[in-house]
């Protein structure tokens, strides 16, 4: 319980984040040296909240949120309307890409600077990569999207009623293939 003590300390002198390397410090003055003990004891506190990491995703495996409520306050500004709008009005040189959000539900990676200007450029990606885990925003295609562009669903424009969505085209339509793979790899 070290770590957690440490780590609360650390919340409540306003750090909301920290790198790996910084949890590995930390797991040192509390005799942790092992990796795969700091992994398993980040995950079960992972658990039961007491922080979020994210074992699966590489640029998210870098972050450790001590704060889970930041990490939900930096997701909410790029999922919520009212923030991009805000955004938008703010925006001075990046007008044409915030309205391309409104319009479609396509964040262009060049936004994430004023989205997050308070934070680097790696920890942008490893908030976005937590985005991705948790299903908030997906990366499209790079044959689609050259520049990296993320979908988000909850800024996907409304369809009026009767509008067809999906108009088959024999010649571009791909097979979907979907396997759901349970956690242990087992059907």
């Amino acid at each position: 319980f070290k770590f957690h003590s440490i780590t609360r300390a650390l919340v409540e002198k306003g750090e909301k984040r920290i790198s790996l390397a910084q949890a590995r410090d930390i797991a040192k003055e509390c005799q942790i040296s092992e990796d795969d003990t700091l992994f398993t004891m980040l995950s079960e506190y992972n658990n039961i909240g007491f922080l979020l990491w994210c074992q699966d995703k590489p640029q998210a495996w870098e972050m450790v949120v001590l704060d889970v409520q930041w990490m939900l306050d930096r997701m909410t500004t790029m999922i919520c309307i009212r923030s991009i709008k805000k955004l938008l009005r703010k925006s001075r040189k990046s007008k044409d890409l915030w309205t391309a959000v409104q319009k479609t539900g396509r964040f262009s990676a060049k936004l994430l600077p004023e989205l997050w200007p308070e934070l680097s450029e790696q920890e942008r990606q490893s908030v976005v990569s937590y985005m991705e885990h948790f299903g908030l925003c997906c990366r499209l295609p790079e044959e689609s999207c050259p520049e990296p562009t993320y979908l988000v669903p909850s800024l996907l424009p409304p369809v009026k009623a009767g509008t067809a969505i999906w108009v088959a085209d024999a010649e571009h339509d791909k097979q979907l293939r979907i396997r759901f793979v349970h956690k242990d790899a087992e059907w």
